[in-house]
């Protein structure tokens, strides 16, 4: 016959909820209690199955990834892929799976989760107040790791975007560029504050023509390339706000005979792992996509495990960004 949790505590001579708390790596416990009740376990071969500590702490182990579907195939993008690896390699750390959806149909998704049961959601889409209140309606602590929405009293974990993206500029500044193009997805709210911010402060006028908005990917930025190609005379540096977008530029500029960085500087902003490998290797700003992936999983983790799930809203993680110079500009 199996050991049992009661076993466990009788040998380390604790109660079961202490070693429901060791076990699950929730609430507090001394040292001491951690290494007798270890200690037990071991002793008498105890391992916990997912059941056993879903009908003890209430949680099944399991937190959810919700990506947006636009991102699809997550596992080979980019950025995403990156950032997801690092949640799973934290979650497995803390004994937790993690389960992928993308938000075709965000009803759908939330009823999903609810029928998985799972203990918190990573969102890594593109949320707004509404979607934010039916998972809170549906009692599931969430984590964004975005900013497509502002809401109080919400945890995130997030670039300094606005940081970023003003250093990119004011570098393309110091070098003497005053005709500055901008590649921008429309929800980088922050970023194309800032390229408007840089420009204000150090004297040069705003002028919508140098503004493309469109999607974050290769063939958008090659449109966004001809974009500018189309006009009177080119922009002398084109600030693409995430490196996809800053690829396609490059491609569709080389492709009509437009040396970069000779002819026109390119800044890209996420440091994707081809950002260094392409020719010329992209000046970007860096995004420490893992050191996201690993936060956002311990904030959940904390909201979770904690006696009131509101102990934790309103947590806001914000990470530096930092410019990296390669060949580009």
């Amino acid at each position: 016959m199996s050991a049992t949790i009661k076993d466990v505590a009788r040998l380390a001579g604790v109660s079961k909820s202490t070693v429901s708390r060791v076990l699950s790596n929730s609430g507090k416990y001394s040292q001491e209690a951690k290494e007798k009740v270890m200690q037990a376990a071991k002793e008498l071969n105890y391992t916990s199955n997912a059941i056993a500590r879903a009908m003890v702490t209430k949680q099944t182990g399991n937190i959810g990834f919700l990506i947006h579907h636009r991102h699809e195939p997550v596992l080979s993008h980019p950025f995403y892929s990156q950032l997801l690896s690092a949640v799973v390699e934290t979650a497995t750390v803390y004994n937790h799976g993690v389960l992928v959806f993308t938000d075709r149909d965000i009803q759908k998704c939330i009823e999903n989760f609810q029928a998985q049961r799972v203990d918190g959601v990573i969102l890594a889409s593109r949320m707004t107040r509404d979607i934010l209140e039916r998972f809170s309606a549906a009692n599931i602590p969430v984590v964004l790791v975005n900013h497509s929405v502002k809401v109080e009293n919400a945890s995130y974990v997030k670039n300094d975007d606005y940081g970023g993206a003003y250093d990119a500029v004011y570098y393309l500044l110091k070098q003497g560029h005053r005709r500055i193009g901008l590649i921008c997805d429309p929800d980088e709210r922050q970023r194309y504050e800032a390229y408007r911010q840089a420009l204000h402060h150090h004297g040069v006028a705003y002028d919508e023509a140098l503004v493309y908005f469109t999607d974050a990917k290769v063939e958008q930025g090659k449109q966004g390339a001809r974009y500018f190609l189309g006009q009177s005379r080119l922009p002398s540096a084109i600030f693409a706000a995430n490196d996809m977008t800053a690829i396609g530029v490059i491609k569709e500029l080389k492709a009509n005979g437009i040396q970069v960085p000779h002819d026109v500087s390119v800044v890209g902003f996420d440091d994707i792992e081809f950002a260094s490998l392409y020719e010329p290797a992209l000046t970007t700003v860096k995004v420490d996509k893992t050191l996201i992936g690993e936060l956002a999983v311990r904030q959940l983790l904390r909201h979770i495990n904690s006696e009131s799930r509101n102990e934790d809203l309103g947590e806001e993680i914000t990470l530096p960004a930092s410019l990296v110079v390669r060949e580009s500009t």
